[in-house]
């Protein structure tokens, strides 16, 4: 996986919901917005929401779960920039 969707899907697995604008600004990512509607696009583990104008998007459960254990051994690894 490309380093910059990896640290993308790390961050925003802290929060049970995403638009893109956030994404951006929290991953510093210009490409936020173009790696999670390519991956809800393909259902993988991210589905976009239709609860407003903005694209909002939320991990399936299961896989917001192994993002967030994966970003904690980062973090307990000294490697989260």
């Amino acid at each position: 996986m490309d380093n910059e969707v990896n640290h993308v899907l790390l961050t925003i697995s802290l929060l049970p919901y995403i638009t893109v604008r956030l994404a951006h600004d929290l991953c510093g990512v210009s490409q936020a917005a173009r790696a999670l509607s390519c991956i809800a696009r393909h259902n993988l583990f991210i589905e976009k929401l239709s609860v407003s104008e903005i694209d909002t998007f939320q991990y399936v459960p299961i896989f917001r779960e192994f993002l967030m254990s994966k970003l904690e051994e980062t973090y307990a690894l000294g490697k989260l920039n």
